[in-house]
């Protein structure tokens, strides 16, 4: 099979009003029939194959006129050509996410990429812009890949993408910054102030972690100070050593969030499920478990 590769903006995913909604009544039924074609093609059984096998044959045919050909026998598949190149549109849920098609430029950057499963595109747009099927002209981004394919993996469906300013927006859909309440707000500050020795800092998000960790219903709370970052020349927390540094570890008491232990190290990891198993890497990289067994923290 013939390598495909994307132009630097030659590629773009949008969320639009579904291609087979029509205002006459007989073109209205038309369209339903379609949706429901479309429904049934992408909920099926053989999903997954019929894909991998599209997706195979929609780059292998793309430098030929098959193109139409092809996409007419499939429900959900549109393709056209333009004056930027062959246009691919994916219909699925009632949004539609279209890429285009053409000769890659030579050295193109690949600073400021990403890869996206196709799944997670459409609920990024659906969340971003209001639903599948609303019009959305802002919903049109630049896409670009230098490679071989935009596809660069089929199961799931993933898709690169160069172009840095989206990538940081999917990655903060994807990690949400935390909700603090007012006293994780004012432990936070106060974790600033100390480590940085009044001078002013920043406390980064990955540093934070609220999670119920004793089982109660109620979120709990580590702060983690490797990831402050001080004004001045020293940026280091003072509660930091050569390789590890000071975390905290709060719980819920009403109102209040109570130290409840300390430790040193880095890399905090936090488990899944009721009084999930905290880790970390302890001075001499080393790595040390703990959990809540009911009525304190052991190690595990």
């Amino acid at each position: 099979m013939k390598p495909i590769a994307l132009s630097a903006c030659a590629a773009f995913f949008a969320v639009a009003e579904p291609a087979f909604s029509q205002e006459s009544d007989e073109s209205s039924s038309s369209g339903d029939e379609f949706s429901e074609a479309v429904d049934q093609h992408f909920d099926s059984q053989i999903k997954k194959k019929i894909r991998q096998n599209l997706t195979e044959r929609l780059l292998d045919e793309i430098a030929n006129e098959k193109l139409n050909e092809i996409t007419k026998k499939i429900p959900g598949i549109i393709a056209n050509n333009t004056p930027a190149g062959k246009v691919i549109s994916i219909l699925s849920g009632g949004a539609k996410m279209a890429f285009t098609i053409s000769p890659a430029g030579p050295g193109s950057d690949m600073s400021g990429s990403c890869a996206s499963s196709e799944g997670e595109l459409f609920q990024y747009f659906s969340d971003r812009f209001g639903g599948p099927g609303m019009a959305a002209n802002n919903a049109v981004i630049s896409l670009a890949n230098q490679g071989t394919t935009d596809v660069i993996s089929k199961d799931p469906f993933k898709y690169l993408i160069r172009d840095s300013e989206f990538c940081e927006k999917l990655s903060a859909w994807k990690n949400p910054a935390p909700t603090l309440s007012n006293a994780a707000r004012y432990l936070v500050q106060q974790h600033i102030h100390q480590g940085c020795e009044g001078r002013s800092g920043s406390f980064s998000e990955q540093g934070i972690t609220i999670t119920d960790l004793d089982g109660d219903g109620r979120d709990d709370l580590i702060l983690s100070d490797e990831w402050i970052e001080c004004e001045g020349a020293q940026q280091q927390s003072k509660t930091c050593g050569t390789k590890v540094c000071e975390a905290i570890v709060y719980m819920r008491r009403g109102s209040t969030l109570d130290r409840v232990t300390s430790f040193n190290g880095t890399g905090i990891e936090v488990g899944h499920g009721e009084r999930p198993t905290v880790s970390f890497l302890q001075h001499d990289l080393s790595n040390f478990k703990f959990g809540w067994d009911g009525n304190q923290f052991r190690q595990r």
